[in-house]
């Protein structure tokens, strides 16, 4: 008996957008968002047309976003809009993590608190915090997007979207 095993196929990360307090990149069909600074209105529309972009390529795409350490809240009118984005474009999108790296006790109920937050806003996809990015690839990989990627070359272009 042969047994066919479906092996990723390479995929590269391709660097969108650079500025000081956001950068976008795309690995086949997942949207990266690399979070360095406050998130403004400006930065949340680059990531929005660049996602728009992918979304034109592939019907269904992921989204994988890494929040660095100490980053404030957006303001009202961000999270209003990002709000208003994830309805628009939620019939594209099969599920959304995000990487809140950090060990202990105050990570993890950061992390608790983001995943809780995604459940009562009732985004119309499965989103989850994560602290790792691997963690995150193979939570992502669970979903049929059309594409297949490793858990580990995921985490891998997200950690060269951060250094980028």
């Amino acid at each position: 008996m042969v047994v066919s095993v479906r092996s990723p196929s390479p995929a590269s990360l391709t660097v969108l957008h650079q500025d000081a307090t956001l950068s976008v990149g795309a690995y086949a069909n997942v949207h990266l968002c690399v979070y360095r600074g406050e998130l403004t209105l400006s930065g949340l529309e680059t990531a929005n047309d660049h996602h728009r972009a992918l979304m034109a390529r592939y019907p269904r795409t992921l989204v994988l976003g890494l929040a660095q350490h100490n980053l404030p809240l957006p303001s009202a009118e961000v999270r209003q809009r990002g709000a208003h984005l994830i309805d628009e474009n939620g019939s594209h999108v099969l599920a959304a993590a995000m990487v809140l790296a950090g060990t202990g006790f105050w990570a993890s109920a950061v992390r608790s608190v983001m995943t809780a937050s995604f459940a009562l806003a009732r985004q119309p996809y499965p989103s989850k915090a994560f602290a790792t990015g691997v963690e995150a690839g193979e939570w992502l990989s669970r979903f049929d997007a059309g594409t297949v990627f490793g858990p580990e070359a995921l985490a891998q272009a997200l950690e060269r979207l951060e250094r980028a």
